[in-house]
């Protein structure tokens, strides 16, 4: 089975987030099967960084190379695209970027990741008409394809209301956590918040739909409440720009704490840095409005710390209900952050449920659902 594995969306999304899901299920796929595999990049970008013998049986393609011509005699089984949406992309090259002809003209099935319909909802990600007509390209190209992966069932249920697509067209692959990279000392250890620090850390995005000012009010009012621990603090740990740092230190002063003190955003930090502060804290926190998935979920649960999470969108998935609250609801967000420190059973049951979560959603697992469902697509007539 020959499988063109599109890494564009891994150049376009800086390391993180979408771009790590790309990187390790296409990783994992490529390690199971055995086979030569073909990756297709943008000319200028980075290339994925791969172990030696991987890099034996892979063949970097390049877009610009199929727009010559050079791979008109290729033929490959599936193309599958890492990211339905790509936010670099004008409307007047939005579909014939992401499905370019020389491409489709020699792969015999196509087939697409979908994350979220977050630019759905939030207009930052689609600021002008010309943004609106991309994405909407983009999305109605999802009709036309053989199948449909998502990272989530409420992405994939969101598919199937969207594109009015029977189930049978998607399958869900959760991904999981690079457990290497997140494992730490307390990763196989009981949890015990006696060995921790009294911080709390939420992984985010300077983005709109993460809800960070609205959980760092909830935070402070907990503080001011005497619902925490003298030395609480909450730390965001996101690439922040200026107006997002403003925005965080203003909500921390208006709530009657300090920034800095109670509350700190990091802005970038290294993985080592991150790993550190998510290993230590009592518990990680995740009240978005809407996330497709969200993997610093698992690698909390990676690193053997609990997590808390919003009841919305498909962070659901991910938590115990008794560690899952109302991110549109202040008190329940107050409830959550008070709970963390006063009911260390919850945390403990919260790192054994996302034990045995981890050992279901992997990258290991996703990406042999992948590889079984490119077999059963080779065998279906065109």
């Amino acid at each position: 089975m020959k499988i063109l594995y599109d890494f564009r969306a891994y150049q376009v999304y800086n390391q993180r987030g979408i771009a790590r899901y790309v990187f390790h299920i296409f990783g994992s796929a490529i390690r199971q099967s055995k086979e030569p595999a073909y990756i297709l990049l943008f000319e200028n970008g980075i290339r994925p960084d791969f172990p030696t013998d991987m890099l034996s049986r892979i063949k970097f393609l390049f877009l610009e190379d199929f727009e010559r011509g050079q791979y008109a005699d290729e033929r490959f089984d599936v193309f599958i695209n890492g990211a339905h949406f790509l936010p670099t992309l004008s409307a007047e090259n939005a579909v014939s970027t992401q499905y370019p002809e020389p491409v489709m003209c020699v792969s015999r099935k196509k087939a697409c990741i979908v994350f979220d319909f977050i630019p759905l909802f939030f207009q930052q990600y689609i600021p002008n008409e010309d943004a609106k007509i991309s994405f909407a390209l983009q999305t109605e190209a999802l009709r036309y394809l053989d199948h449909i992966f998502t990272d989530s069932m409420f992405t994939l249920y969101s598919c199937v209301r969207y594109l009015d697509r029977p189930v049978a067209d998607f399958t869900c692959l959760y991904g999981g956590a690079d457990e290497k990279k997140f494992m730490t000392e307390n990763s196989l250890r009981p949890y015990n918040a006696a060995a921790r620090k009294n911080h709390l850390i939420y992984i985010s995005g300077a983005a709109p739909q993460k809800n960070t000012e609205g959980f760092v009010r909830a935070f402070c009012k907990a503080y001011r409440r005497g619902k925490l621990p003298k030395d609480a603090k909450l730390y965001i740990v996101c690439r922040a720009n200026k107006e997002f740092i403003g925005a965080i230190r203003y909500e921390t002063e208006r709530s009657g704490c300090k920034y800095k003190k109670q509350v700190v955003a990091t802005d970038y930090i290294s993985d080592e840095e991150m790993i550190e502060l998510l290993s230590t804290a009592r518990s990680s926190i995740f009240p978005s409005f809407y996330e497709g998935l969200g993997l610093p979920i698992l690698e909390s649960y990676a690193a053997g710390t609990p997590c808390w999470a919003s009841g919305a969108s498909a962070t659901q998935e991910c938590v115990l209900p008794e560690c899952s609250f109302d991110p549109f609801d202040e008190e329940s967000m107050i409830q959550a952050a008070a709970a963390i420190y006063q009911d260390e059973e919850l945390c403990k049951r919260s790192v054994e449920f996302g034990r045995g979560l981890l050992a279901t959603m992997s990258w290991d697992a996703g990406a042999r659902k992948m590889l079984d469902k490119c077999k059963a697509l080779c065998k279906e007539k065109l």
